[in-house]
């Protein structure tokens, strides 16, 4: 159920993962003068060894939670009465769709030979009252291996300059590459310059001013070409070329669609993945029953990756952007102050900046222009993000908003599926176009004694990107617009304070050999985002991505690239979190050699319920009254005890607003989700924990 729970397999992760890595590297320090000059070098080589049996067998999209009542019915495999609604708003989905939003299922496929028409085998002991004990057939298992060897190799060179007695300056320079990834990338980037500076100025005995500046550039992030490496896609898919495929040509045909993502081994790979659209995206009952039918433990839908649509229909691909994917790089800058005084005590303040570049973030470049806007250059079946050549661009004209200036709309009466094609499902593009920053300020306060050590650290910071991991959940909400989507990081935690002390007692007391020691942390909430928890906008991954609109929010609204109407990113700000942890502890001398230690741990020792993650579905696409800004606050209340009412934004929003500017009505429930807000995960309680430490 989107943006709230899964069952089954989870498709983010590896079945497993092998690696053998060869290193060498090796430094050399010279001294001289005033003068530390050290160089060195550093490589590389890893044999990669993988299993990703993504989607499979199959991946079902619910709204919420009604949705999968509505789906239970339909399938009805135990043939008693029908399940009762669950309490709360009502599946938001057209009866006809029988809960199902959109179903993607991945199949093995043979690696060579394939011939359309092939109908992938059900998983072994798969169906109704079976023992599910694998998501596919173990004979088909070599088909989800992947294998991807690849090496890194650096060098750098730096010196320590000590000027004067009170400054020294450090200056350097790492180089590094990367290569084996050929297949995926047009060339290997060699963009590995990365000059680094520091100094450390100290005017007294007592001071030391510290700062920095450098270039970090980091290795290609291997999870998005191991989990695509593997995906099959042959000459003809699309239609490039139309010489693979005799529906390709003629009257008729559809215009070719190259694709800016494909790897070189794609034609060998042993996986696919379909995508296919709930009602109204295919006819009633449709993909519900295929759902339905691999869950039964029926084979699969035959397969066809070339040609037109039908047959050729909800076929996948995915990779890098094989012309501009260069490594991610961070600028990093520092000043620090310490400062020493009193007895034992120091106070250091500091300052770091780090500014990310080249971030991958996640597409899915199967999306339609959004209504009332167009590519009047192209064909017209060719009319999206994607153009014919294989390269992206912004659709021309004005969006069509909705009631309460909703919008941009990607589905619509003309185009039910919200696809730009329906021979793609999801076409999984990764570019590196995230960027972010971070500024933080700190203070350090220690202080050092015979009986009593104190260190005190208090963060003051701010993180801001424009997209995280490349998940369903953090997929741009209009893929055209990547300027909409900068906010808040998911990181972003303002306040941060964290102190441990260490006391022990004298030994001339009768609480001899006794160590007290406490951890105590506290900090502001993580921020979350408002997701409506349905499919507003009519794209793919509208259902995990489409924000809450509607007055008060007033957005804008002037081309494809420039339009954005709902809430941004991460406002919704979480519980704070405050945790002490103590430690008791005593030794006790045995004999000159023996030794026994007792210790008594309590962590979190108020048992304070410290909570993680919450719900942040609102259940309505437009708000309902004022907005939610935090945990627990008087909006939240007022949502989760059933007293805001949508009523007036369910008369806004009625069917023939949206049918009457050709849009498909999106449901307004009576009320929000009466879960808004609560908590989904928990951290720890109190836990004691008990120890003796005999040593001899």
């Amino acid at each position: 159920m989107v943006n709230d729970l899964e069952f089954g397999h989870n498709f983010g992760t590896y079945d497993a993962i092998y690696e053998s890595r060869l290193q060498f590297s090796d430094s050399v320090s010279l001294v001289k003068g005033n003068h530390i000059i050290k160089f060195g070098a550093d490589a590389n080589y890893l044999w990669g060894y993988n299993s990703y049996p993504g989607f499979t067998p199959e991946r079902i999209i619910f709204p919420d939670l009604n949705c999968l009542v509505s789906f239970a019915n339909f399938v009805d495999f135990g043939g008693g009465p029908a399940i009762p609604p669950a309490p709360g708003a009502p599946c938001p989905l057209p009866p006809q769709a029988d809960g199902v939003a959109f179903l993607f299922f991945g199949v093995a496929l043979p690696r060579s030979g394939f011939t359309p028409g092939f109908v992938p085998p059900p998983a072994n002991n798969a169906g109704f009252g079976s023992a599910w004990t694998s998501a596919f057939p173990a004979s088909l298992a070599q088909n989800y291996w992947f294998t991807l060897n690849h090496g890194y190799w650096g060098g750098f060179a730096q010196d320590q300059w000590r000027i004067t007695p009170k400054l020294t300056f450090n200056y350097g320079m790492r180089y590094d590459i990367e290569t084996g990834l050929g297949n995926f990338i047009d060339t290997d980037f060699r963009h590995g310059v990365q000059p680094r500076i520091g100094l450390a100025f100290s005017p007294d005995s007592k001071t030391v001013i510290r700062a920095g500046f450098g270039l970090f550039e980091d290795r290609q992030n291997l999870t998005f070409f191991f989990t695509t490496g593997n995906q099959k896609t042959l000459p003809g898919f699309l239609c490039n070329p139309p010489t693979a495929n005799p529906g390709c040509t003629g009257p008729g045909a559809p215009t070719p669609i190259a694709l800016p993502m494909i790897q070189t081994g794609a034609p060998n790979g042993g996986w696919q993945l379909n995508g296919l659209p709930g009602f109204p995206g295919l006819p009633p009952n449709v993909t519900a029953g295929i759902a339905a039918s691999i869950l039964a433990g029926n084979p699969y839908l035959p397969q066809f990756l070339t040609g037109p649509c039908p047959p050729a229909c909800g076929n996948g691909a995915g990779g890098m952007d094989r012309h501009n994917t260069p490594n991610p790089v961070a600028e990093q800058a520092s000043l620090e102050i310490d400062r020493s005084f009193g007895r034992g005590f120091s106070v250091d303040v500091g300052y770091l900046f780090v500014g990310a570049h080249h971030l991958i973030r996640g597409n899915n470049i199967n999306v339609p222009c959004p209504v009332g806007t167009s590519k009047p250059g192209n064909p017209a079946d060719v009319q999206g993000w994607i153009n014919p050549n294989g390269s992206l661009s912004p659709c021309q004209g004005t969006p069509t908003l909705g009631p309460l200036g909703l919008g941009p709309f990607f589905s619509s009466l003309a185009n039910p599926p919200g696809l730009e094609t329906l021979a793609a499902g999801l076409l999984d593009f990764n570019n590196g176009v995230a960027n972010a920053n971070y500024h933080g300020g700190t203070v350090t306060l220690r202080h050092r004694s015979k009986y009593f050590n104190l260190t005190a650290n208090y963060t003051y910071s701010h993180t801001i990107d424009n997209g995280n991991f490349t998940t369903f959940i953090n997929l741009p909400q209009n893929q055209f617009d990547y300027g909409a989507e900068r906010a808040n990081s998911n990181q972003d935690v303002r306040h941060h304070f964290v102190a441990n002390f260490t006391a022990t007692a004298p030994q001339r007391t009768f609480l001899r050999n006794f160590e007290f020691s406490s951890i105590i942390t506290a900090q502001s909430g993580r921020p979350f985002t408002l997701f409506v928890g349905n499919n507003t906008f009519g794209d793919v991954a509208g259902g995990s991505t489409d924000r809450v609109g509607g007055p008060p929010i007033t957005g804008s609204c002037t081309s494809s690239d420039h339009c954005s109407t709902t809430i941004g990113r991460n406002t919704y700000l979480g519980d704070g979190m405050y945790s002490g942890d103590v430690r008791v502890s005593r030794f006790f001398k045995i004999a000159e050699h023996q030794r026994l230690d007792l210790t008594m741990d309590v962590f979190n020792v108020l048992n304070r319920a410290n909570i993680d993650e919450i719900n942040t579905v609102y259940g309505s696409p437009v708000f309902c009254g004022a907005i939610p800004k935090s945990f627990n606050d008087a909006t939240t209340r007022a949502i989760q005890s059933g007293s805001v009412s949508c009523a007036a934004q369910q008369a806004a929003l009625a069917p023939l607003n949206f049918l009457s500017k050709g849009l498909l009505p999106v449901p307004v429930p009576p009320t929000p989700n009466p879960t808004f807000g609560k908590p989904r995960t928990v951290l720890n309680p109190r836990q004691i924990q008990f120890s003796a430490k005999f040593s001899f």
